[in-house]
């Protein structure tokens, strides 16, 4: 019987949830290009414009950090 089948038949109850889960928690991401006009985007480019020019603490990063982060 091939996965399709088990799951239209409902034989393996517990794929069939975990891969309704994972469908219904799907998030789409769409790239808008800059200054397009989009409301929402164009907010976000003058809040990011805005956080660009506030001035920025030094912070200290360990090399294990910088590891990890890499």
């Amino acid at each position: 019987m091939s996965v399709l089948e088990s799951l239209t038949n409902n034989k393996v109850p517990q794929l069939a949830n975990a891969i309704q889960i994972i469908i219904t928690n799907l998030n789409v991401k769409q790239c808008i290009p800059a200054h397009c006009g989009v409301a929402k985007n164009e907010d976000a480019n003058q809040l990011a414009k805005q956080g660009a020019q506030l001035e920025q603490p030094p912070v200290q990063v360990s090399l294990k950090e910088k590891v990890t982060i890499i």
